[in-house]
């Protein structure tokens, strides 16, 4: 199966004064969008980050794509780490 690269936006979690973390927008590379969603959305979940509402899915955007053809105009390359 191809592997992706999604853009995630949550409908909160954008960053406040006093704050260098952005987590309200994440890059997730998945299988497909309901998996990238859900790997940001166990990481806030086991870390307590927000609060309930602002981790709600606002925006799942496909950005590149691995494979000689991608959808996108952007092809994904991942380099494996045998060692």
């Amino acid at each position: 199966m191809q592997r992706r690269l999604y853009g995630v936006r949550l409908v909160g979690l954008h960053g406040s004064l006093g704050s260098d973390t952005d987590r309200g927008d994440a890059y997730v590379v998945a299988n497909n969008p309901d998996e990238a969603y859900k790997a940001v959305r166990a990481f806030l979940d086991h870390e307590d980050l927000g609060f309930e509402h602002e981790r709600q899915l606002d925006l799942v955007k496909l950005l590149a794509e691995e494979g000689r053809y991608p959808r996108t105009k952007y092809p994904l390359f991942i380099v494996e780490n045998n060692s």
